[in-house]
């Protein structure tokens, strides 16, 4: 069977008045079927009254695969809602609501096509039949944009490249065509003032967007200095750079004070003996994974790093590693 990836039929691109960034997609296969396992019923009726679906003898899966888009929305926050908290809650509410505003009204355009989302609440149908299937958020939106993702307790988190986890995302779903339902989302931002769903106020996001702003100029010059110096000089420019750091990272990591968790001493060797030691380990692994010049390696060394010398301080006595400091 044909592997059937994820296909992006439009970028991701910004709706200005309701401040929701959009991207539509031809789920693969495999997200498909998750799909349709959580809005089955509905997608059965879908089926069933779709000129080119049952009445036209075509497989239920033959019919999804032509006509099943998936539109992953974000909004920006102005807390990180990875963090629980009644702020962050109330948050959540403000951006839901502001959704609902965007979505509802797009339902309506694209009738008499099936249209509905993923309640970010509940994980099922947000606004039809309901079934005990929950729909993978963090593993859609991983399928469809590639974005990375980090574990928060049992669950994870999906980060948006310039948000990161300040930003709220919901996946909406329609078997409309693919111009119907960029009209209609253009229909709905153009009559953003005449929506009665709107919340009177969103939240201030422009600390999120400014630091936004500013990490992309970072990258950009970057990116520019990199281009414009021979590539010799920034071979050894990038060299020099990434072995610096790795020093002041190692230092850092071999600086600190850690309190073993009991008495057990499973190895005697003084702390001046493993200072060294330590700080080659880190720097070669902070040099190793540095060298792929990604915000994502660095903060992988600096964990390996800081986890490795956590359990080796486990290994000292209370009296030695509680002086740990390599000063």
């Amino acid at each position: 069977m044909n592997r059937q990836p994820s296909e992006m039929l439009s970028p991701p691109t910004l709706q200005e008045k309701f401040r929701i960034e959009v991207s539509i997609h031809r789920p693969s296969r495999l997200l498909r079927n998750d799909i349709e396992l959580v809005f089955r019923p509905d997608l059965q009726f879908e089926y069933d009254r779709h000129e080119q679906g049952a009445a036209a003898q075509v497989e239920r899966d033959d019919f999804l695969r032509e006509h099943l888009l998936a539109v992953p929305t974000w909004q920006p926050a102005s807390a990180d809602l990875s963090e629980m908290s009644n702020v962050v809650n109330e948050e959540r509410k403000v951006l839901l609501e502001n959704f609902d505003a965007w979505s509802i009204a797009l339902r309506e355009r694209l009738s008499p096509y099936w249209a509905d989302a993923a309640c970010p609440v509940e994980g099922n149908a947000h606004f039809g039949t309901s079934t005990s299937v929950i729909y993978n958020e963090l593993e859609g939106l991983t399928q469809l944009l590639k974005y990375a993702s980090v574990p928060i307790g049992c669950c994870g988190i999906v980060l948006h490249p310039q948000w990161q986890r300040r930003a709220y995302p919901v996946t909406f779903f329609t078997t409309a065509p693919l111009e119907k339902l960029q009209a209609a989302m253009a229909e709905v931002e153009a009559t953003h003032a005449q929506n009665p769903r709107v919340p009177p106020q969103l939240p201030d996001v422009s600390a999120t967007l400014l630091k936004a702003s500013n990490d992309a100029a970072d990258e950009a010059a970057v990116s520019l200095a990199a281009n414009d110096a021979p590539n010799a000089d920034s071979a050894t420019s990038a060299q020099g750079a990434t072995s610096v750091l790795a020093t002041e990272l190692a230092d850092g990591v071999c600086k600190l004070k850690l309190q073993p968790p009991n008495e057990t001493c499973r190895g005697r060797l003084p702390a001046a003996a493993i200072a060294p030691l330590w700080r080659n380990l880190v720097a070669s692994v902070i040099c190793y994974l540095g060298d792929r010049r990604s915000t994502r390696a660095w903060s992988l060394a600096s964990a390996i790093a800081t986890l490795s010398w956590t359990c080796s301080s486990w290994a000292l006595p209370r009296s030695q590693a509680a002086g740990c400091d390599f000063e």
